[in-house]
């Protein structure tokens, strides 16, 4: 049974959802640069509504102003949804932000020098997020070209091309933020009633009830109850029907029971007694025999005549 089930769990591909953390974050703002003419670098402060712990995105009418990056680890071939939340005093409202892939590798920081910042490409189609209603949120739709081999690093900016101004603080991203569907699931191995996950190490389960585990990296893994095992050909299976045992009464210890119970008993043996010792009387005569009895009482008594004649006869038959 265990060697069928490890076949149907070994599997390459599936879909899945799960919420990943991202490995780094990073912003970049325009103004951060070294001045023409200065030999020495000068630290800009970052907008007042950019605190830290903010991913700021901005735009100016010559292009953008500010731009974020984020980068996360999901299987391979999945697509992703992003959603990040706006800071206090910010709002998405009249924000057009694209999320594209980018080019080269960068560091994680807030209000990084503008000349570190990744370079991206957008393409013919680039990615622009849906802001929320209430302007404090917006979305990206990331598909699956946007995974490059497992990992899903993106630029944060506006157009190119410049346009509105706008100005986007947004909060740092948590492990709710991206939500991977799909993708390619590794493989899941069964000993004797234990699920290897290709991240998660070795969990016990119960072949019998259904369960779903979830794999380090997102992905989840369900195992169901068994099929039981075909009954042998060649005659009929007997089974019997399972014995009911009735649970045993509780057994209660009273001390008023007990006194009850032994003032019975010695009222019984105190009645036998009794009946025991009283005098049984003698059964009394009726007519003629209870005369006789009295009158002959303490003496011996000479019972004469046959049949119904017969009676006490103290004194011997009468002379004829």
């Amino acid at each position: 049974m265990w060697a069928v089930l490890a076949v149907a769990l070994v599997v390459g591909t599936g879909v899945r959802a799960g919420a990943v953390e991202p490995d780094r974050e990073g912003w970049w703002f325009k103004p951060q640069q070294v001045p023409a003419g200065l030999p020495v670098p000068v630290t800009v402060p970052p907008p007042p509504n950019a605190p830290p712990g903010s991913l700021y995105v901005a735009e100016d009418p010559t292009g953008p102003a500010a731009v974020a990056a984020v980068h996360y680890t999901v299987p391979v071939g999945a697509t992703a949804t992003l959603l990040l939340k706006v800071n206090t005093g910010s709002s998405t409202t009249g924000a057009t932000v694209y999320a594209c892939p980018t080019t080269a590798p960068w560091g994680p920081g807030e209000n990084q020098d503008w000349t570190t910042r990744p370079g991206y490409s957008c393409g013919t189609a680039p990615v622009a997020g849906t802001p929320s209603a209430d302007g404090t949120s917006m979305t990206w739709n990331l598909d699956a070209a946007l995974n490059n081999d497992g990992a899903i690093d993106v630029a944060l900016a506006g157009s190119d091309a410049g346009g509105t101004p706008f100005e986007v603080a947004f909060l740092s991203p948590d492990d709710s933020s991206l939500t991977t569907m799909g993708g390619e699931t590794g493989e899941f191995t069964v000993d004797e009633g234990q699920v290897t996950l290709p991240s998660e190490g070795t969990v016990d389960f119960d072949a019998g009830i259904p369960q779903t585990f979830i794999a380090g990296d997102g992905g989840s893994l369900s195992v169901g109850p068994t099929a039981a095992p075909a009954p042998a050909t060649g005659g009929p299976v007997l089974r019997s029907a399972p014995t009911a045992v009735a649970a045993p009464l509780p057994f209660v210890d009273s001390r008023g029971d007990r006194i009850l119970a032994f003032s019975l008993l010695t009222l019984i043996v105190l009645a036998l007694w009794w009946v025991g010792g009283t005098p049984v009387r003698p059964p009394k005569l009726l007519g003629a025999l209870a005369n006789d009895a009295g009158a002959t009482a303490g003496q011996p008594t000479n019972v004469a005549g046959v049949g119904r004649f017969a009676r006490a006869r103290p004194e011997g038959p009468r002379r004829l």
